[in-house]
């Protein structure tokens, strides 16, 4: 498996993954994953590292924090729910690494090529719960069919996870897949997910070119949808775990960066 290529996955994905895998090597590591280095290949980790301590060193391990956030969320409701689903999962090894009930289902669905390569890495692996990955098109409304063909039940409350994902979708496309979402949501269903606002979206890092939806106003955004939503920032006490120190400005500053880790649950 150490072998497997990684042609035709995103560098973004395996960058995340990378990330993943330098976190899961400290001492204090806010998560384990041991997955991430298969998943990300062996040149992506060794290139990960300068950036990874780079981004410690002010105080702004965003993925780190960002990845425990989203993992306590599952954990906080795996047991209320049979139905956990990833969209625009990427690498991600949550229904192999966390302990999650054997009755929960939990869909991933992404691009063809991303789902190939991670059925074909995570082979002998186990996973704690039922996994049913799917390919899909995130950016055209058929992955809602594609859910449900793979045994999705609409009517039963759903936890949703939507990580590092949102932004790369065009704004139609964004609210487009809000749309679909909240038919496939039963009332009682809870999402997590992570946003950045404008002035991220445009702003001058080198991934911002990739990015496309920003949202100032994550709490409105998902009021539309009939989701009652809360954001906190990765430097707000309950997200920063200790270790996201950089002072990010605070949300009455709209023109400032912010990036939002938001829960919500539908009520309507």
């Amino acid at each position: 498996m150490e072998n497997t290529p990684v042609t035709g996955v995103s560098d973004t994905a395996r960058s995340m993954a990378a990330v993943r895998a330098v976190e899961s090597e400290r001492a204090d590591a806010l998560f384990v994953d041991p997955f991430a280095a298969q998943l990300a290949g062996a040149g992506a980790v060794a290139a990960a590292r300068s950036v990874v301590a780079q981004y410690d060193r002010a105080g702004r391990p965003d993925g780190q924090v960002r990845t425990r956030f989203l993992d306590d969320f599952i954990l906080k409701h795996r047991d209320n729910y049979t139905q956990l689903v990833l969209l625009g999962s990427g690498l991600d090894s949550r229904a192999f690494r966390l302990e999650l009930p054997p009755t929960l289902v939990c869909y991933e669905l992404d691009k063809r090529v991303m789902i190939d390569y991670k059925v074909q890495v995570l082979a002998e692996a186990v996973p704690t719960c039922c996994w049913r990955p799917r390919s899909a098109d995130l950016g055209e409304s058929r992955w809602g069919e594609i859910l449900q063909e793979a045994g999705f039940q609409p009517e039963q409350p759903t936890i949703w996870v939507l990580e590092g994902f949102l932004y790369y979708l065009l704004p139609e496309q964004a609210r487009d897949l809000m749309r679909v979402l909240n038919t496939l949501s039963a009332i009682g269903s809870v999402l997590g997910c992570d946003l950045i606002n404008e002035a991220v979206c445009n702003g001058p890092e080198a991934w911002a070119t990739l990015w496309h939806f920003g949202c100032d106003d994550p709490e409105a955004f998902l009021a539309e949808y009939g989701w009652v939503a809360r954001s906190v920032q990765p430097n707000d006490p309950e997200a920063a775990y200790d270790r996201f120190t950089f002072p990010l400005a605070p949300r009455d500053q709209p023109d400032a960066v912010h990036l939002f880790f938001t829960t919500a649950l539908k009520t309507a």
